[in-house]
């Protein structure tokens, strides 16, 4: 005899962006295992929200982009998009948060976004020595 039971799943974050809860997912759905989802916030919707920023205005493009190595990597996407947001930052910061602090563009970091270590700032230089997080994210404007 088979019983129903119904399981909860807490996801940092919005349950379908970069969250480790896609790969469940996919099993639940290949076991044809009904599933009901909430979404979350998005940590750079809520790091956007603490910095009191829009993300865009009328046509202004954005990036999303998961671990960024270098800054050049960086520049070419504002060649198509208005605003940048790096996820995962923490791989690549020390390889470009020196020349990113020599950039003439809106830096928006954030890190622990929603928790009670949350920090927020738009000082680089204040992030020299400071070791950057998995939960951590650059919201970055021309």
């Amino acid at each position: 005899m088979r019983q129903e039971k119904k399981i909860a799943i807490v996801c940092e974050g919005d349950i379908s962006l970069y969250a480790s809860f896609s790969y469940i997912l996919t099993g639940l759905q290949e076991l044809q295992l009904p599933v009901f989802l909430v979404p979350g916030i998005n940590s750079f919707s809520l790091g956007a929200s603490q910095h009191q920023i829009p993300l865009s205005l009328l046509n202004d493009k954005i990036a999303i982009v998961p671990r960024v190595k270098n800054i050049a990597e960086i520049s070419k996407y504002f060649l198509e998009f208005d605003t940048v947001i790096l996820m995962k930052i923490r791989s690549g910061w020390n390889d470009f948060h020196s020349e990113l602090v020599q950039k003439d563009w809106k830096c928006y970091y954030c890190e622990r976004l929603g928790t009670n270590q949350e920090y927020i700032t738009t000082d680089l230089t204040t992030l020299t020595n400071r070791e950057i997080p998995y939960f951590s994210l650059l919201i970055i404007k021309q």
